[in-house]
């Protein structure tokens, strides 16, 4: 027993001074320094803080940070009847809209006065003379006319205009003379009813054209036709003559176009100019001339139906006969106020 007390003892002792040197082998430890970074980061959050447009900053951690995904904005809520601008576009007229066509119908009242009204009758006693009878006077008269337009496309139109007029006078004969085989005496009462009808076949081509209106030249045919009957009390009959042409026609004419909003009301100004004659003196003996001038203005609702005012004038003459004869003539002049009915679409 002794001996283990001894032995146990002696391995203590030994042990001590072991357990001494290995205490003194072992590093000191060190004073905890203040986390720097922490610091850094507190510093920043403060001073951040204060500006509200500025995120916050997050302490540092020891895992790293996960990107944030940005915040979309919310989407404010359009009411229901509120409809989003439309963005203008360029407009473009498709080939369609280049060969569209439009119809123009119009009834005209033309309140007219016939002048200068002369009709031919065959050479009188070898006097080398012509010899005519005219209305001296003046004659008012009132006609009636329909015209049918088409616009085809942007560059041509057409025309067909209708017109009947008749003129009657009532005066004493100023000379002799004679119409269509019958002779008449100076200082009879005679009375007279003069007839012409004209027929305008126009085409037109927009040399100049665009929203505002259009500038046209214009050409076609015209026929025109006389009849004059003229009879007193000691003829049971009415003598009459005739006197019928076709002639062609060069011209101008021009529209200008003004509108309201969205064409609630329409103004156009209007203006054409027609001139024609034709000489044929081969055997028989054919001479025309023709003078058309007419302007004024349309007033429309919704660019479909509307009214027309405006003033015409025309001049005539035609001549027929053979060799160096004129068996029939026509000669006068017409001028007056003419209104109308227009539909378009």
């Amino acid at each position: 027993m002794r001996k283990t007390i001894g032995a146990l003892a002696l391995l203590l002792a030994a042990s001590s001074p072991l357990a001494a040197q290995e205490q003194k082998d072992w590093p000191e430890p060190r004073e905890k320094k203040p986390d720097i970074d922490k610091q850094l980061d507190d510093a920043l959050r403060r001073e951040y803080e204060k500006d509200p447009l500025v995120p916050p900053v997050k302490p540092r951690t020891g895992e790293p940070e996960k990107p944030e995904k940005p915040e979309t904005p919310e989407k404010p809520e359009k009411p229901e009847d509120e409809k989003p601008p439309e963005t203008p576009r360029e407009e473009t007229k498709t080939s369609e809209e280049k060969l569209k066509l439009e119809w123009r119908f119009k009834w005209s009242h033309w309140n007219l006065e016939v002048t200068d009204l002369h009709v031919g009758a065959s050479r009188h006693g070898g006097a080398g003379k012509s010899t005519t009878y005219g209305l001296s006077d003046p004659a008012r008269s009132d006609a009636d006319g329909f015209s049918v337009g088409l616009d085809a496309g942007e560059w041509l139109t057409f025309e067909a205009t209708f017109r009947y007029v008749v003129a009657r006078g009532g005066e004493l004969a100023s000379r002799d003379f004679d119409l269509d085989g019958h002779t008449f005496l100076r200082d009879q009462v005679l009375d007279s009813k003069f007839t012409f009808l004209t027929t305008d076949l126009t085409a037109g081509f927009k040399v100049l054209h665009g929203e505002n209106g259009h500038l046209d030249l214009l050409g076609g045919l015209r026929y025109i036709g006389t009849w004059m009957d003229v009879s007193h009390p000691g003829t049971p009959d009415a003598v009459g003559q005739s006197v019928e042409m076709l002639v062609p026609e060069l011209g101008v004419g021009g529209t200008v176009h003004f509108a309201t909003a969205k064409k609630a009301l329409v103004f156009e100004p209007y203006a054409k100019a027609l001139i024609g004659g034709m000489r044929f003196d081969a055997g028989a003996r054919y001479r025309a001339f023709s003078l058309s001038v007419e302007a004024g203005e349309r007033f429309l609702i919704a660019d479909v139906i509307g009214v027309e005012l405006g003033y015409r004038y025309e001049l005539v003459n035609l001549d027929r006969g053979s060799g160096g004869s004129i068996t029939r003539a026509a000669h006068w002049r017409a001028g007056g106020m003419i209104t109308g009915l227009v539909l378009q679409f």
